[in-house]
């Protein structure tokens, strides 16, 4: 970019070339002022644009974590299921051993039953026919 340069002061007028000195150094300090301005504004917006950056990905970090938890959550339900079916299975088998058992022994005792009236019949057989003969 061009510069203008101010017009060389004149020497019959020393005041006023003071007055253009002046006036550029005030300028120059004003430019300094407005540059750091300037410079302290996009470093704040940077500071800003990282932050709401940190902010996302913190953001999508909690929802992969939540997730994560979800999915693990899901498998422990599914497994507790796959628990309950297999003792629900196990405990109709118990109840059909336990059913086996009661009949087999209610058979027993019937046929224990019959036995002790069978030998108590041949008891008495046996005494009739000593008694015969």
């Amino acid at each position: 970019a061009r510069t203008l340069q101010p017009p060389p002061p004149e020497p019959e007028a020393p005041e006023a070339a003071e007055a253009v000195r002046v006036a550029e150094a005030e300028a120059a300090a004003q430019l300094r002022q407005l540059r750091q301005e300037a410079e302290a504004f996009a470093a704040a917006e940077a500071e800003a644009e990282a932050r709401a950056a940190a902010a996302e990905a913190e953001r999508e970090r909690g929802v992969a974590a939540a997730a994560a938890e979800t999915a693990r959550a899901r498998q422990h339900l599914e497994a507790a299921a796959r628990a309950r079916k297999k003792l629900e299975a196990d405990a109709a088998a118990a109840a059909d051993v336990a059913e086996t058992e009661r009949r087999a022994k209610c058979k027993a005792e019937a046929m224990a039953e019959e036995a002790e009236a069978a030998r108590e019949a041949a008891e008495a057989a046996l005494e009739e026919a000593r008694l015969e003969a």
